[in-house]
């Protein structure tokens, strides 16, 4: 395989053609949580007279489906253990680049996963039912495998779900007020040694991430599952495995809530979403009690519940960025997994959650730029 990445069109994930992919430069891939993960796929394009190879090609267009698989553990193979898809999407934008004479033009196909779809057309519903099952049925309208938890909540013919909007927006509404995450997994089921086509199993998943232990608790402890570290300041027979490490600090975020009777209550109380394990959470290191307003609307089960997800979301108050390598680390990163990073002091020397990913993926290397995410800080001293 002399490119990084494999591209495939269509709905059977069948690679782009030699005389299309032996133009290809760059791919890039950019994967959040909960967000679209996006795609950028370069080509250098040639002249020849008033026509361009890979502009006048008809495999790459406006809602083309495009998959971007890679080697795991950067191996130059394509057997199916050794592959994995980064993502599956459509083609949402098209841009070029002209030169005289024909050198440095090129052309650029830009698009979204397959949430894409979900976006498209407004729908007026009223649901009735459990939550989860609500949602699990949205998703497999798009031919998603639904993995769906945490969504408790009944809904009935007098206190209906209202949906106004597309199916996209109405779901993120029911993800942002539970504080769950959603993403789309992909597996590679098997590969056609004659064609080349993947066959993929895509997951829409709707969780918290990292899952909670107890009432409200997000763990980053280690566990057998767990990936190997970011190593930083170490030994060189120790092996460093990042180019860069940065991190900041941010101790001015909420803390607490109030109570009914509109007074504070403990940030010990089991409303917060502290981490579990050694280390400092918001409250140990800042010391101040910091409140969210008290949000209205709703019933008060309906107002804990939105509290409790932005006490979720502002218990991460340590962020971090790493630049590295599929060379250098030994495999591909994505978002929701939990890394350990050694070698950057007491304090931050701790589990992170990976927040985003972007993959730059050449003829010559695949690089990774990672934003981390941590609910701790490590111990002062030794």
């Amino acid at each position: 395989m002399s490119f990084g990445a494999v591209v495939t069109h269509g709905d059977n994930n069948q690679p782009i053609p030699e005389e299309l992919s032996q133009w290809l430069v760059e791919v890039r891939i950019e994967q959040e949580l909960n967000k679209p993960a996006r795609f950028a796929i370069r080509f250098e394009d040639d002249i020849c007279g008033d026509s361009f190879e890979v502009q006048n090609n008809m495999v790459l267009q406006p809602d083309s489906l495009v998959g971007i698989f890679v080697p795991v553990n950067n191996q130059e193979s394509i057997q199916t253990s050794d592959m994995e898809c980064l993502i599956i999407g459509r083609v949402t934008k098209i841009k070029s680049s002209l030169q005289l004479g024909g050198p440095g033009t090129w052309i650029e196909f830009h698009g979204e996963d397959r949430r894409i779809e979900m976006d498209r057309l407004a729908v007026t519903a009223n649901w009735q039912g459990n939550g989860a099952d609500i949602i699990s049925s949205i998703l497999s309208s798009y031919d998603f495998t639904p993995d769906v938890s945490d969504i408790d909540s009944e809904y009935t013919e007098t206190e209906q779900l209202n949906q106004s909007g597309t199916d996209l927006s109405f779901l993120n509404k029911i993800v942002n007020e539970h504080g769950l995450n959603f993403w789309i997994g992909y597996e590679v089921d098997s590969i056609n040694q004659t064609n080349g086509q993947y066959s993929v199993s895509q997951t829409a998943i709707v969780k918290i991430s990292p899952p909670e232990e107890g009432a409200t608790n997000l763990s980053l402890l280690p566990d057998d599952n767990q990936e190997a570290s970011f190593r930083v300041n170490v030994i060189q027979s120790q092996c460093p495995n990042v180019n860069v490490f940065s991190a900041e600090v941010d101790t001015e975020v909420p803390n607490a809530r109030l109570g009914q009777n509109d007074e504070t209550e403990s940030h010990e109380s089991e409303q917060r979403a502290e981490a579990i394990g050694e280390g400092q959470t918001i409250t140990e290191v800042g010391g101040a009690v910091r409140t969210i307003p008290r949000n209205s609307p709703g019933t008060e089960e309906d107002r804990q519940l939105r509290e409790r997800s932005a006490l979720r979301d502002a218990s991460w108050f340590v962020e971090a960025s790493v630049s590295t390598s599929v060379h250098m680390y030994g495999k591909t990163i994505h978002p929701h997994t939990i890394i350990s990073v050694e070698g950057a002091g007491n304090t931050l020397s701790i589990p992170y959650q990976v927040k985003s990913v972007t993959h730059v993926v050449n003829a010559s290397d695949h690089m990774m730029d990672i934003k981390l995410r941590s609910n701790t800080l490590g111990s002062r001293g030794a």
